[in-house]
């Protein structure tokens, strides 16, 4: 969610997401790129097949690889 804000809104309380922000921005301006974000449930992202791997809560590591 503070990903999503700091891309619309272009920063936040956080200086060092400002920082990135304004580098993300200045790529842009450079590239001619209009950025925009939103929020997607992981329930979506889930059914799509594009969140899976990175949920470790939904799956479990056998110790000995652990």
């Amino acid at each position: 969610m503070a990903a999503v804000a700091y891309i619309n809104k272009g920063s936040g309380a956080s200086d060092e997401m400002t920082k990135v922000m304004k580098r993300i921005f200045k790529v842009c301006v450079q590239n001619e790129i209009s950025l925009r974000s939103e929020h997607l449930k992981g329930v979506s992202m889930k059914e799509a097949g594009v969140d899976a791997l990175s949920r470790w809560g939904e799956f479990t590591v056998r110790g000995d690889v652990f």
